[in-house]
């Protein structure tokens, strides 16, 4: 059965990824086109400091050509921004990868982090520290990790510009004493500005020392359970393809379907819900499947797999009698893969608005 499966799945598959010179499409008008995508994907989209309500991956069509910036946002990354010069008639794609705004520790065994004096059991943790100067020291095979306060060399510089200032202020204060006994206000203009640098300096003294508290309080490892190696999405979904190649639906749906509980974020998360959807295809599921295809034409539009998703999901609304959602599907379809031609969608869409009896 596995070997009468194969060829089907296979056929009915259309492949994996696209080939590197299929990144760059044509729009039928003289408009621009952008797949932003993100690893990880997630990231808020603002287009030229407008917010768009939409997250990576997704597909920016009907875009005016020339100048746009671009900036995309996530929790706990640093944001990405780009100009980018929109060609007319043109579509791009735009990978990127976010830059995490915490630095991650993990030990390989059982030891114990010191942080501001206590003690923290690191077995089966990692831990998030913010970005910024951090001072990181072994003692005696403990390891220290302290947050470097940014205007400690200003704190430091007080602890001797106080005593300093307080020295001058009271020597220049014995001295008016001294040489204006008797008069009614026997201190100079001198040591009064002198008294006051020293409380200023005071004043910012306790000032610097309140900021470092709320730093101190502010930048502290944040303990959370290890997680899996890193490439477990990857494996998944490699896996997942050669299952699915070899006829192992069942198997290939276990491993698409983890992929995306665990991993809803990864770069593999969109490929994982086209071929879950191809699956339950297979499997006469279409009410499901045409979700999955929905999922990716829609939301997780990722360039390899967004012509694919459209056109498939397109084909199963027009076997259902769903023909304006067809029809939608189909006009926005970025020609970016190989596998569809312009000339063949127009004459589905001409055969979908004529029954529809639309003019065209």
């Amino acid at each position: 059965m596995k070997r009468l499966l194969a060829p089907l799945v296979a056929a009915f598959l259309w492949g994996g990824q696209l080939p590197a010179q299929s990144l760059t499409g044509n729009t039928a008008s003289p408009t621009s086109g952008v797949f932003l995508e993100s690893n990880p994907l997630g990231a808020t989209i603002l287009w030229d400091g407008h917010a768009l309500g939409r997250a990576t991956p997704s597909y920016l069509s009907s875009l005016k050509p020339g100048r746009h910036t671009v900036v995309l946002t996530k929790k706990g990354y640093q944001s990405w921004s780009r100009t980018l010069d929109l060609e007319a008639g043109k579509i791009v794609v735009i990978p990127v990868t976010l830059d995490p705004a915490t630095v991650t520790l993990a030990f390989p065994e059982n030891d114990q982090l010191w942080q501001s004096g206590q003690s923290i059991p690191t077995e089966g943790k990692e831990f998030s520290i913010p970005s910024g100067p951090w001072e990181l020291k072994t003692v005696q095979g403990k390891v220290h990790i302290d947050p470097i306060f940014p205007d400690q060399g200003l704190l430091e510089a007080t602890a001797w510009s106080i005593p300093v200032l307080s020295t001058l202020s009271i020597l220049a204060t014995l001295g008016d004493a001294t040489v204006n006994r008797g008069q009614t206000f026997p201190f100079s203009p001198a040591t009064i500005t002198s008294w006051g640098l020293t409380l200023g300096d005071v004043a910012w003294a306790f000032s610097l020392n309140a900021s470092k508290i709320r730093f101190l309080q502010a930048s502290h490892a944040i303990p959370a359970p290890l997680p899996q190696a890193r490439h477990v999405a990857s494996t998944l979904f490699r896996e997942g393809k050669d299952l699915l190649l070899a006829g192992n639906l069942a198997a290939a749906a276990a491993n698409f379907t983890r992929l995306t509980h665990d991993y809803p974020d990864s770069q593999q998360a969109p490929g994982a819900w086209f071929y879950l959807a191809r699956i339950h295809a297979i499997q006469g599921e279409r009410t499901l499947a045409l979700t999955e295809f929905r999922l990716v034409a829609d939301v997780l539009q990722q360039s390899t797999y967004y012509d694919k998703a459209c056109k498939a999901a397109a084909d199963l609304e027009q076997a259902s009698g769903e023909d304006i959602q067809a029809l939608y599907h189909l006009q926005h379809m970025a020609f970016l893969d190989p596998l569809f031609s312009r000339p063949e969608i127009e004459h589905q869409i001409l055969v979908l608005e004529d029954k529809m009896g639309v003019s065209p």
